[in-house]
């Protein structure tokens, strides 16, 4: 019989003593907490349970503070100072801090599992390109099952971590969006005009998403949840599982599904889907795609792509962010960050940097590079549209709008 392992993960939350969540009532709340993260490890392939541990902080603490494995959790602000809150609020945004925080659960026993059942390409690197790798697949959302079950092709076989990681997740298909709810947001009613359940606007909204942010995601799965209430939701993308969470009314419910989407973008662009997207404007712009391909890798632009929607940038002007690629490197020169005033309104790149020559940019410096770019663009088209007095005039087309 095969040995089980366990590898142990410790999760310290640190709250203020008279936090709403220490209430006699919410018990049940913490442990679904530590049922969420014992979950969603288990979603990337996780082995053990870990120890997720409450302790109330020192009289005249106001903040929240959370160690994965002795190191400290990045906590967003509403996180950290969320005394007054709701505790299923609390519960939530605490949760999703805990997957945002997910390198942390990238230990060296954990490497060494993984190492054990991998490929034996995989074990041919030295611990620290492991390491990066298993970063580089939790960071996308896949688990360790995906690396257990990667088998390179003999003829191509990545030399390195990098190209080895992309590899392994780059598949077209292997992004997947599934959402978990209770039967009666899925199943059929007698009333098929009846806008009424979840899963009835999800492809519609995945489509608006892909409107925003320019990625193809993939198409939604439903999964039945008879344990989850009539109004709880949860989603995976790929491997990662988000905390479930109490739907509102439909209009509010429906710009959250739209954010979500958007704010998760860049965790379903991987080579594959980078390739299908540069095959899709090449018959357009041949030339610009064949100069493209001969000067960067689908793996340099698929990180571009990444970092950008990582900060809410849509890629939607894909052939316009190639053209940046293509000709940025010759108009570069370094901007005297002493300077108060902000870049002209041109084309010019603009990158606050050491002086660097093209050859010597690294990925940060492109991303850089398009980004500030692409402001430029977005700015040249704004002041079309601006009065003399420099005051955009925004145009609503319903009311509803308008008072948001």
């Amino acid at each position: 019989m095969a040995k089980s392992v366990e590898i142990i993960n410790t999760i310290n939350i640190g709250v203020t003593s008279g936090h709403t969540i220490w209430a006699e009532s919410q018990a049940i709340a913490r442990e679904k907490a530590g049922k969420y993260v014992a979950d969603f490890l288990a979603g990337l392939g996780v082995p053990g349970t870990p120890a997720v541990q409450w302790e109330k902080r020192p009289a005249g603490s106001t903040i929240v503070g959370v160690t994965i494995n002795d190191k400290p959790a990045r906590l967003r602000h509403t996180t950290t100072n969320s005394l007054g809150i709701a505790p299923a609020e609390f519960l939530v945004a605490l949760c999703e801090d805990v997957l945002r925080n997910r390198a942390l659960f990238v230990t060296s026993a954990l490497v060494q599992y993984a190492t054990e059942h991998a490929h034996e390409t995989f074990r041919g690197f030295d611990e620290k390109s492991r390491v990066q790798i298993v970063h580089t697949l939790f960071e996308q959302g896949f688990g360790l099952q995906r690396l257990h079950a990667f088998q390179p092709s003999p003829d191509a076989i990545p030399k390195l971590p990098e190209a080895w990681a992309e590899t392994c997740i780059g598949h077209l298909e292997a992004p997947q969006f599934v959402m978990y709810a209770h039967p009666g947001q899925i199943d059929p009613d007698d009333n098929p005009h009846d806008f009424n359940r979840l899963i009835e606007g999800a492809d519609y909204f995945v489509d608006a998403a892909f409107k925003i942010k320019g990625i193809p995601f993939p198409k939604i799965k439903a999964e039945k949840r008879s344990d989850f209430a009539s109004n709880e939701v949860a989603f995976r993308i790929n491997d990662l599982i988000f905390p479930t969470r109490t739907m509102g009314e439909v209009t509010s419910e429906n710009l959250q599904f739209v954010n979500f989407l958007t704010r998760y973008g860049s965790l379903v662009l991987n080579r594959g889907v980078v390739d299908f997207l540069l095959d899709s404007v090449e018959s357009a712009n041949p030339n610009l795609l064949a100069l493209v391909r001969s000067r960067f890798s689908s793996d340099f632009i698929t990180t571009i792509l990444r970092n950008l929607t990582a900060e809410n940038i849509s890629v939607r002007p894909l052939v316009r962010i190639l053209e940046i690629l293509v000709g940025g490197g010759q108009d570069l020169y370094r901007q005297d960050i002493s300077v108060s005033e902000a870049p002209p309104l041109s084309e010019i790149v603009h990158l606050v940097a050491d002086d660097k020559n093209p050859a010597a940019l690294d990925i940060t410096d492109w991303s850089e590079l398009v980004r500030i770019n692409l402001k430029n663009a977005i700015i040249n088209k704004a002041i079309l549209h601006f009065e003399d007095t420099q005051t955009l005039r925004c145009f609503y087309f319903e009311n509803s709008l308008l008072e948001k």
